[in-house]
């Protein structure tokens, strides 16, 4: 197993972990809600931040 799949497996373990913990503070849908924004939001900052772009 390299490296990169380790790593998959990680951090789909700690979403599932946090998803739980938020599910348990706010109520499942909200829980899922924000979670789920914040990956979304996230994703788009590092997008924006560190992905260049490729001139053809």
């Amino acid at each position: 197993m390299g490296l990169n799949e380790f790593s998959g497996y990680v951090c789909a373990a700690i979403a599932g972990i946090l998803t739980a913990y938020a599910a348990e503070a706010l109520g499942a849908r909200a829980g899922l809600l924000v979670f789920g924004m914040a990956v979304v939001l996230l994703a788009l900052v590092l997008t924006v931040v560190w992905v260049k772009d490729m001139l053809p």
